[in-house]
């Protein structure tokens, strides 16, 4: 059984717009997002899942320097992104992280 972890996110927020790009520490919220989600022990792979809108490509350069998979996918359609992205990556058991939510 082949189990992965999605961090499911986008740049779009409205209430504080670039949220998932704020400094801490000196990172992204979600380099800081994805070096925890590096400590699981249990998961075969992890991938950044967000859309092919524009704002999100800065996301996939993000997943791509920390070493992990990224997938775009639907850009309103969060559940349809995580069915794609387990198929994509012939996940069995995916573990989902709202990196819209940290």
């Amino acid at each position: 059984m082949k189990a992965g972890i999605f961090l499911s996110v986008r740049n779009k927020a409205t209430r504080l717009p670039g949220k998932v790009l704020l400094d801490l520490a000196g990172k992204t919220v979600t380099e800081r997002l994805l070096e925890r989600l590096q400590c699981a022990q249990e998961a075969d792979m992890i991938a950044v899942t967000t859309s092919p809108h524009p704002d999100d490509a800065i996301l996939g350069e993000i997943a791509r320097r920390c070493g992990v998979e990224v997938f775009y996918g639907s850009e309103d359609d969060k559940l349809d992104r995580y069915l794609q992205a387990a198929r994509h990556f012939h996940v069995d058991l995916a573990v989902i992280v709202d990196g819209d939510d940290p």
